[in-house]
């Protein structure tokens, strides 16, 4: 009972309600990211880390398992690479891929998507979170910095020339109060 009023204590500002909170007790030497940020309650060496914090412990975990390995294997290469049944699969192994290869463009798809085709192409096909800037865009004439970078490297990737997304955003953006076509020009939006 004592334990659990300590991580009351120790957490009531992050958490609405932190005796609800789930905690993973850790050793402390695995939380020094957290215990450094102030971020986990310390007691007889156990960081007690909450549910929201505990893929730090785990990302930490994976990458320390995942650079042994490579260090395994960076070590026993040279030996493999002398085997004369491994080699040729050592030296293929960056060209093998065993999923579809959706680089080349099948029968229907022409492999670009014109600006007319935006809009419905957003409703129909967009992942949720470029549907909603596509639509920010279209509503506010305008977003932030990380948004058009994001959405622009999306339209790159679905296919959009660079004239046509130019083209785009220099549509959306002069309608906007904020910038118009003179800041639009001169103001670095045409990145």
């Amino acid at each position: 009972h004592a334990l659990r009023q300590d991580l009351q204590h120790s957490t009531a500002t992050r958490f609405e309600d932190p005796i609800a909170t789930q905690f993973y007790k850790v050793p402390f030497c695995q939380a020094f990211d957290l215990v450094r940020g102030r971020r986990v309650f310390l007691k007889g060496g156990i960081a007690y880390v909450p549910l929201l914090d505990f893929v730090h412990i785990l990302s930490n975990e994976y990458s320390s398992r995942l650079q042994r390995a490579l260090l395994m294997t960076a070590r026993s290469l040279p030996a493999l690479e002398d085997d004369s049944r491994i080699s040729p699969l050592l030296k293929g192994i960056s060209q093998l891929y065993t999923g579809e290869d959706y680089s080349k463009p099948g029968d229907d798809v022409s492999g670009t998507i014109s600006l007319g085709q935006l809009d419905d192409a957003s409703r129909k096909s967009y992942a949720p979170c470029m549907r909603h800037l596509h639509e920010v865009v279209r509503e506010r004439h305008h977003l932030k910095h990380q948004s058009r970078l994001q959405l622009g490297l999306f339209m790159k990737g679905i296919g959009v020339t660079l004239n046509d997304a130019l083209q785009f955003w220099r549509s959306e953006f002069v309608q906007s109060p904020r910038v118009g076509p003179e800041k639009f020009e001169k103001g670095g939006y045409a990145y």
